[in-house]
Parts: C-alpha cells; structure tokens; sequence
C-alpha cells in the first residue's frame, strides 16, 4: 500500500499516547471532584481571566465551537458552579462567571490534560500550528472521520455524578463511580485495540 512503516507508527503511537491521557486525566478528574474534564477545563480557563467572559469568548480560550462551550456551561450554571447573567454593558450578552461553589472545587482540583495540549500548542510557531492542523484535519478525511461537529473531549459522552452534600457541607460534585467514568474506561479501553497493540 505504500505505508511508510515508520512514518505510520510515530503517527499511531501518538494518537495512543493522546488517548491515553486524555482517558486517564478523564478518569482522575471525574474521581476527585465529580465533574467531567471538560467542565473543568472551562472552570479553568474562566479562573484563569478573574472576570466574567461571554461564551464565545470561553469559546476562544478553549479553541471550542461556542455552541459546544454554550453546554458545558449550561451544565455547569446546574451544578451551581458558575452564574450566567446579562452583562453589565449589554444585556443581550451574557456573561459567564466563577461562583465561590466553583472556587471551593478548583482549590483541589486536579490538572487536566486538556490544558497541558493547550499550553503546548501555544509554544508551537505559526507555521508549526498551521501544519498541524492541516495534517489532522487531512488526516481525518481520509479516514472518512471528519466533518462531524466536535465536542470538547469526552463531554459528549459524559453522564456526570449528580450533585449532592459533598465531604465538607459545600454541596460540591461527590464522585460516585458514575457512568461517566465507567464510559470513560470503556473508549480507553476500545481506543488501543482498534489502533493496535501497544
């Protein structure tokens, strides 16, 4: 078929190592605070700013389609993790922000994989991210696995521990083996044999 062997391997293994943390940060995440990684990566990018933002503009930190970010946060203004109220200079846009429910959970909250891809994008130069991009996005037409909408990771998937009482009477997310972590095991465990052995 042409493959170059080693070209093919270096391309599937970091695939491999993609899914693999990005499985194992789901699983962490979803363990300790009760919330999918997605969320937290929002909850993240929100602290990051200390101000209110707009959805699209959560949608540009998290390099996410803004109708993707618009559910997340939905999800997260349910949990009493942010508020989402008009904006104080137009209140045809909302405006997206931490509660202290939503501080309380970031203080012990663990690293997400999802910043580290994004921290190590931005030390990529222009051309480097462009390539990137190009290479994927052809990558995955090929394959015939593009074109569809895409979701931040796993959120698509994800049935999130419902909230109750947490340790502290903080009413925080208490893990408790929910279904999201059981789906997350399950992509982790599918992924590597639809790729190859490791």
């Amino acid at each position: 078929m042409g493959i170059n062997t080693n070209s093919a391997v270096r391309a599937m293994d970091a695939v491999r190592h993609l899914v693999r943390a990005l499985s194992s940060s789901a699983r962490t995440v979803q363990a300790q605070t009760g919330i999918s990684g997605a969320q937290l990566f929002i909850l993240r990018q929100l602290a990051s700013v200390g101000a209110p933002l707009s959805v699209n503009a959560l949608a540009d930190l998290t390099l996410t389609h803004q109708s993707t970010v618009s559910g997340v946060v939905a999800r997260l203004v349910e949990r009493q993790l942010v508020t989402r109220t008009p904006a104080t200079d137009d209140a045809r846009r909302a405006a997206v922000s931490l509660t202290a429910r939503g501080r309380v959970l970031l203080a012990d909250a663990p690293p997400t994989a999802q910043t580290q891809l994004v921290d190590g994008h931005s030390l990529l130069t222009s051309t480097q991210r462009a390539a990137l991009a190009d290479t994927l996005e052809t990558w995955l037409a090929a394959s015939g696995l593009g074109g569809e909408p895409a979701p931040l990771f796993f959120e698509g998937e994800s049935h999130e521990t419902p909230t109750r009482a947490s340790r502290s009477g903080s009413g925080l997310p208490v893990p408790t083996g929910s279904a999201s972590s059981r789906d997350v095991t399950k992509v982790a465990r599918r992924g590597p044999r639809e790729v190859g052995d490791e």
